[in-house]
């Protein structure tokens, strides 16, 4: 090994340099005795890393030490992640777990050195994080490798990046090399109660956090055409809390971790809209005390003079949440839009039916406390909304459901000429399905689904909604000029009177 010293820069036939060869059959003194020779090439890579990676993995600490002084050789070590050598050397290297100490001694190094981007320690505790569970999951089998001193050396590497005082600043971007999720969402969904701690202790920006979930959902579902706009399905920290993601949408008690969810939404930091997508999933969940839960969250934090309230008040009413849907509609900072009203009025009793005839359980006092208030809401409103103004929305949420659902006969039975008006309307699905490029998923009738759709594609201000709403207006006009309209004149008298007198 030492007659490689004649030509220092000579490398084997599998192109690996003199300095690896020696770190590799552990002879740390002929790889800093490599090093020290300035004709030495030390930025020549070996299976595409640098030295430092190789020091790392090989858990050479004195050349560690030296190349953590060379800026150069940070930068090259930095195209890579340094700390996923750890990770490798847990299976790959057999003197990992004899000489744990020393690769802990080699992390704390990297920890201090400021030169290493700071988002490779981020990446790294993801993956220890994942990793950690998938070895803890194999541990359990008998004849598998032993991966206790593996998890001890991961619990207290994770231990220490989430005490590192950079994260409370750390810039969040959306490239990371795994996965886009955000550090939170990994901590919240895998780690220990402890580790949360640490995390929010750290003075981590939450909302930061929840906005990169936001990315990674985006760009999920724009490299998965299976899934297209669902976006009902999205996740975060916070909803990962609540035991559902994007593979299991519905939360029930057994999944949900109190104490991270109570941490979480009950942080005044949090940005409202996140607390009500978690409201809006516990709507639709199966905890048997819901409507209490979400009536606690809704009394124990502070709720901005926003227009942000009306698909969570479509949720409560969809879900007959009626003390929910009075106690929140009390709050003076909560305003809800007089279409959602509209559609609160005339479609929340129609959606109650679940996929698999599973029928939500109402009491018909509160299915009536709902309408109630929603009708003495509607009567102090200026723009009110006409029955035959309606039309385009009916149509447009007819496109959101199955098509043999009851609901659909509501539009048909409103013409003369039903026939034909059947056959207009089933022209509009097959519109917006194919040229709105609108994902419809019809065996998905569930009232969340439904309301998503409705706050997405009709409540929500955008180009797209204007685009849909002119298009549902075309088709509501040949309804009314081919079909014979027979209009509610009971209602729309009510409401033109109404019109009259608030004039």
């Amino acid at each position: 090994m030492r007659d490689i010293l004649e030509d220092v820069n000579r490398v084997d036939e599998s192109g690996y340099d003199s300095c690896y060869l020696a770190m590799k059959e552990k002879d740390e003194v002929l790889a800093l005795s490599i090093l020290s020779d300035k004709k030495f090439d030390r930025y020549h890579l070996n299976e595409d890393k640098s030295l430092l990676s190789w020091a790392i993995y090989f858990r050479c600490e004195n050349v560690v030490d030296i190349l953590l002084e060379d800026k150069k050789m940070v930068q090259l070590a930095n195209n890579k992640n340094p700390y996923y050598e750890f990770a490798d050397a847990l299976t790959e290297e057999p003197g990992f777990l004899l000489y744990m100490n020393s690769y802990s001694r080699i992390f704390d190094k990297l920890l201090r050195t400021e030169e290493i981007d700071f988002s490779k320690v981020v990446d790294a505790c993801m993956y220890f994080i994942n990793d950690r569970l998938s070895k803890k999951r194999f541990s359990c089998y008998p004849g598998f490798q032993n991966y206790f001193p593996v998890l001890s050396f991961y619990d207290e590497a994770i231990g220490k990046i989430l005490e590192q005082e950079q994260l409370a600043k750390y810039e969040i971007s959306p490239s990371q090399y795994f996965g886009y999720k955000s550090l939170l969402y990994y901590v919240v969904k895998y780690g220990t109660g402890e580790e949360f701690k640490k995390i929010m202790k750290s003075g981590i920006d939450i909302n930061k956090q929840f906005a990169q979930d936001e990315i990674s959902n985006k760009l999920f579902y724009k490299d998965d055409s299976r899934r297209g706009e669902d976006e009902w399905l999205l996740d975060n920290a916070l909803t990962v809390s609540l035991g559902c993601d994007w593979i299991y949408p519905i939360a029930n008690k057994e999944d949900m971790d109190f104490d991270k969810f109570y941490a979480l939404i009950f942080n005044q930091k949090l940005d409202s809209k996140y607390a009500l997508e978690a409201i809006n999933r516990i709507c639709y969940s199966k905890y048997p005390l819901k409507e209490e839960l979400i009536i606690k969250i809704l009394a124990n934090r502070e709720w901005p003079k926003e227009d942000i309230y009306n698909k969570t008040l479509l949720s409560f009413a969809f879900y007959g949440l009626n003390k929910a849907y009075r106690f929140f509609l009390s709050n003076p900072n909560v305003d809800v839009r007089t279409l959602t009203l509209e559609l609160i009025h005339e479609y929340a009793r129609k959606f109650h039916q679940e996929e698999h005839e599973q029928v939500i359980e109402k009491n018909e006092e509160q299915e009536k406390d709902i309408e109630e208030l929603t009708m003495q809401l509607l009567e102090t409103r200026h723009d009110r909304i006409a029955e035959e103004e309606k039309l385009p929305y009916e149509l447009l949420i007819f496109d959101f459901c199955d098509v043999h659902d009851e609901f659909t006969k509501n539009i048909i039975e409103k013409f003369q000429n039903q026939k034909l008006a059947d056959e207009i309307v089933m022209d509009s699905w097959w519109k917006i399905k194919d040229e709105m490029k609108v994902k419809i998923r019809p065996r998905l009738n569930l009232p969340s689904y439904r309301i998503d759709h409705i706050d997405k594609y009709i409540l929500q201000d955008s180009e797209k909604n204007q685009e849909l709403l002119v298009w549902a207006q075309n088709y509501t006009d040949r309804l009314i000029q081919e079909a014979g309209y027979l209009p509610n004149l009971k209602e729309s008298v009510k409401i033109k009177e109404k019109t009259v007198t608030n004039s």
